[in-house]
């Protein structure tokens, strides 16, 4: 398993000032769709289990007020066989210091390579709820995610 892009691994989720005195600050830019996620797997006949992809931030933490969130697409690209299908409901998952799954049903498959192969990863930032008083403009920090291929 591995992650892949056109360019840099690394994306940047960018918070935009408010464009009028009494709006929100805008989280439009806060987003990003570059990253694809491509996995090979192969099960034995006597062990059918399928298995599952996980995700978890392992350093760094989101700027207070919000939270990061990762939405799995559906399969899209090259490869064959049993695929999984995204397991993060319509909105995705918000990524925490714990796993939480983003794609089950894995069996014997292989996405294809690079970019355009696999699950495309939606990034975005959103607010937590009534914690906006918390958000600090200059608070600028690096997560690193972590993505893992488990048997169920």
């Amino acid at each position: 398993m591995d992650i892949e892009s056109n360019g840099s691994q690394s994306i940047s989720l960018v918070v935009g000032a408010p464009s009028e005195a009494g709006l929100m600050i805008d989280l439009t830019a806060a987003a990003d769709s570059s990253l694809w996620l491509n996995y090979s797997s192969v099960r034995s006949k006597t062990n059918e289990s399928d298995r599952s992809i996980y995700a978890k931030v392992i350093s760094g933490s989101v700027p207070s007020g919000l939270k990061l969130r990762v939405k799995a697409q559906p399969y899209t690209g090259s490869g064959d066989g049993n695929l999984g299908v995204p397991a993060n409901g319509t909105s995705g998952r918000v990524l925490i210091n714990t796993d939480r799954r983003i794609i089950r049903s894995i069996k014997t498959c292989y996405t294809g390579d690079g970019a355009g192969n696999g699950h495309r990863l939606d990034y975005s930032l959103e607010f937590r709820n009534n914690q906006y008083n918390k958000i600090d403009f200059d608070d600028s920090n690096t997560v690193t995610v972590l993505y893992t291929i488990t048997d169920n």
